[in-house]
């Protein structure tokens, strides 16, 4: 996923959109705990602000992924915006604490930021849908598939004397 920036960086305001489709299983997001299942598609637009390249665009892709409370498998789509600054390096050593990324060459590849903004996409909490109900502590239910009829009166015995005043 490589943008030829060699006409954007002619101009200072000028702007130069962008579209690729890649297969999921080009990109390295190994540490994922849910997995890519159709295409990801990169839109966006570069921008020369006299100073440096800004690149901003969207990811869409959509994951599959089972359920941390039902355990069930799902399919859910990813939209993922992101931004980054761009400056040119020619032989210099690039400074790695500033806040801008780096290109050579009047090319800007982009797999790495689309597979790190994949990374930090990743949920906490991989959810079915947001009122999931999960399973039952006591009998495995999946509780959105079916009721359970268990009682649900465990009480920590160290907050017994708390439900006794309740009960007043």
């Amino acid at each position: 996923m490589k943008i030829n920036v060699a006409q954007v960086k002619k101009e200072i305001g000028s702007r130069q959109p962008f579209t690729f489709i890649t297969p999921a299983c080009n990109m390295d997001v190994s540490q994922l705990r849910f997995e890519l299942v159709d295409d990801v598609k990169v839109t966006g637009e570069v921008v020369n602000n006299g100073r440096a390249l800004e690149v901003s665009g969207v990811i869409y892709a959509r994951m599959a992924s089972r359920c941390d409370r039902c355990l069930e498998a799902f399919d859910a789509p990813l939209d993922i915006a992101f931004q980054e600054v761009f400056q040119e390096t020619v032989d210099q050593v690039a400074d790695e604490t500033a806040d801008v990324a780096y290109y050579q060459d009047d090319e800007i590849e982009l797999a790495g930021l689309v597979e790190e903004n994949l990374l930090m996409a990743e949920p906490l909490k991989a959810l079915c849908k947001p009122g999931c109900l999960g399973l039952c502590p006591q009998c495995g239910v999946n509780r959105n598939v079916s009721p359970c009829h268990c009682s649900h009166d465990d009480i920590d015995p160290r907050l017994a004397k708390l439900r006794q005043l309740l009960k007043e």
